[in-house]
């Protein structure tokens, strides 16, 4: 762990944000309000490096490894490149831009946003299953981080995924697909609520974007259906809607119609914190 002992004796909430490449950020684009950093809001970057291998028999799948330590550093949206076009952006950043406004981060304390996504995953090739890299990477980096200091909790855990379950192994049904699709992520969630003792801990999760799903509606719609039944079934969980927002390539024209783009990835953003304060205010009645 590269820095975390700079951290020890700081006091953090923790937000768990996993999935695939919408969560990890690839938003292009302009924005109406570009993230500012804070020293207050923090990534816990794992520095994952994945890579598309492709096989003998024509299939391919996307292998993670983790070559360095994971590091704790100011949260930012990513320059990849110069100029604006190269800046990619995630919703966890505009999430806690909205969570530091709504005045719940307590005073001396820091919000910590453990990046466990990674672009082109999902639980149909293993990466989120329970033993899954993905998954049990998720794992150690919230142990360690809540291992850091005794006042350190989890405040969130903030989920989107479900692009490559909807069209990867073609051949499966619609009934098949949201069956693998809702168990598993109904163990995920089961797993950490129940590893960590927060059985009321706010998850939140989202729509595919509608630009890219025009191409898998059905598929789309099993993995969706899946996703809102699990939420149901949680004690605090909700589901937030992708309705309206525009995909890289309807901002920008670049050819890119799976990603959200920077302006509507901040905008999923807002629209998780709201899911996440209605959940946070039933909890408290």
């Amino acid at each position: 762990m590269e820095n975390f002992e700079t951290y020890k004796n700081q006091p953090m909430d923790i937000v768990i944000q996993g999935g695939q490449s919408n969560a990890e950020g690839a938003g292009r684009g302009d924005a109406k309000e570009p993230y500012v950093p804070d020293e207050r809001i923090l990534y816990l970057n794992p520095r994952a490096y994945a890579v598309v291998k492709n096989y003998p028999d024509g299939s391919e799948n996307m292998e993670v490894s983790y070559p360095e330590a994971p590091v704790i550093e100011i949260a930012a949206e990513r320059k990849i490149g110069e100029g604006k076009g190269e800046i990619l952006s995630d919703f966890s950043l505009s999430f806690a831009r909205e969570y530091f406004r709504a005045g719940l981060l307590g005073a001396g304390r820091k919000l910590l946003i453990i990046r466990a996504a990674v672009g082109g995953t999902g639980f149909a090739k293993g990466h989120w299953t329970q033993n899954g890299i993905l998954y049990r990477k998720l794992l150690a980096l919230t142990d360690s981080a809540l291992s850091l200091n005794p006042g350190n909790k989890l405040v969130a855990f903030l989920w989107h995924q479900g692009e490559c379950d909807a069209f990867e192994f073609p051949d499966r049904t619609e009934e098949e697909r949201y069956q693998i699709h809702f168990q598993n992520l109904k163990e995920m969630f089961v797993s950490v609520l129940n590893r960590y003792n927060v059985p009321d801990l706010p998850i939140v999760t989202g729509g595919i974007i509608k630009d890219w799903r025009r191409k898998y509606a059905k598929q789309c719609d099993a993995v969706e259906k899946a996703i809102r039944d699990v939420c149901a079934l949680l004690p605090s969980a909700d589901f937030a809607e992708s309705d309206g927002l525009l995909s890289n390539d309807q901002a920008t024209g670049n050819g890119d119609d799976i990603h959200f783009c920077r302006d509507s990835l901040m905008e999923l953003g807002k629209r998780y914190f709201e899911k996440y304060r209605t959940l946070i205010t039933k909890k408290d009645r």
